[in-house]
């Protein structure tokens, strides 16, 4: 471990470049080679000289007795924060405001502060840190870098937080569910989250893919205009009304619980898809990779939905009863396995792959198309 012993201090690391340096709530971790880090606490530093940066530390004290970010002398060294700069805070007796600084460095709420930081429209970051306290935007955000939420509330209300970076979310609260969250890196990304909520989520990445593990719930709006997303081992539901535009993206297990969801192009589901509720699906073909079942009682629209994975599947209403609209069975290897009280109104085809309907309970509806085959 090390810190700069008290005082006034500045370590010296031109051996290292920037991109050697990932934050953390305490310090910093640096990249020495292959398999070896070494943990740099912020306590005492107040500079950092590296190969291609001078990046300074510099640390709320409130002296000047307001909230205000702007005011220099409420921080360390009595200079207000600019591009570069590592942002602490980690006390304070009220809240904070930077909605007055248009570009800073890295800013870390540390685990001591429980009161609220305020940034307002259309700030930039280069990097957020988040262990305590209350984050409120105001605003649009850019980062330029990565967002960690690892304690207290971020509260994103209904603005626009682009990320170069990563976003990870572990004992904190994310308040997305109006947000929107776009991904505009170079190269992989990733968002990892036990569970959150988001309203939209975009990818506009223009050389890699984003990978998404955990649980999430999209409320909005999926778009990928460049690149994709990679979801496959976690889960995601889609609720209310949602357009979905996901391009090569794959997923894993798939909720719907929506009223109107509009599939443009494709989904690619490598897991299990549930219809728990849903009053219309329109658009493109969903291929399921896992198996199929819907709690819906009575759902329509233009999409399908195809069973094509390389084993056994089933198609069930989860012990109950459930309706599909389009459905196509089109497998190469492995049987489908019908179970429980199966409504189906729309087209019917089950023309390619073995289907065991003996467990199930079926009712046509509707005057769809019926290829049926042997089953």
């Amino acid at each position: 471990m090390v810190d700069g012993n008290g005082g006034h201090n500045t370590i010296d690391l031109r051996n290292f470049s920037r991109s050697d340096i990932e934050f953390t709530g305490r310090g910093l971790t640096l990249d020495l080679e292959p398999g070896k880090t070494c943990q740099i606490e912020f306590d005492n530093i107040d500079e950092l000289n590296l190969s291609d940066a001078k990046l300074r530390i510099i640390t709320w004290d409130g002296d000047a007795g307001t909230k205000e970010g702007a005011d220099a002398s409420n921080w360390s060294g009595d200079r207000a924060p600019s591009s570069g700069d590592i942002i602490l805070i980690e006390s304070g007796d009220g809240d904070i405001d930077l909605s007055g600084i248009d570009k800073i460095g890295t800013l870390v709420i540390r685990h001591n502060y429980d009161q609220e930081v305020t940034l307002s429209a259309d700030q930039h970051l280069e990097g957020l840190i988040q262990t305590s306290g209350d984050l409120r935007l105001q605003g649009n955000l850019r980062i330029d870098g990565s967002m960690s939420i690892e304690g207290g509330n971020a509260y994103l209300g209904r603005n626009k937080i682009s990320l170069t970076g990563n976003l990870f979310a572990s004992n904190g609260n994310i308040d997305a569910d109006q947000a929107t969250l776009i991904f505009n890196g170079t190269g992989t990304q990733s968002i990892t989250a036990t569970h959150l909520d988001l309203g939209n989520l975009e990818v506009n990445n223009s050389s890699g893919t984003v990978y998404m593990r955990g649980n999430y719930v999209v409320e909005r709006s999926l778009i990928v205009t460049k690149g994709s997303i990679d979801a496959i081992g976690g889960s995601i539901e889609f609720q209310n009304d949602s357009t979905i535009s996901a391009g090569t993206s794959q997923f894993g297990n798939v909720t719907i619980n929506a009223g109107h969801l509009t599939i443009e192009g494709g989904l690619d589901v490598d897991g299990d898809l549930h219809i728990q509720r849903l009053q219309q699906l329109d658009g493109g073909t969903l291929t399921v990779a896992g198996n199929l079942s819907s709690t819906d009682p009575n759902y329509y629209g233009s999409a399908r939905i195809r069973l094509d994975g390389g084993g056994d599947q089933t198609i069930s209403a989860q012990g109950g009863s459930g309706e599909f609209h389009d459905i196509e069975i089109l497998k190469d290897s492995g049987s489908v396995t019908l179970l429980d009280k199966l409504a189906f109104s729309g087209d019917l085809d089950f023309s390619q792959g073995d289907v065991d309907a003996t467990g199930a309970e079926i009712t046509i509806r509707g005057t769809g198309n019926y290829k049926t085959g042997d089953i």
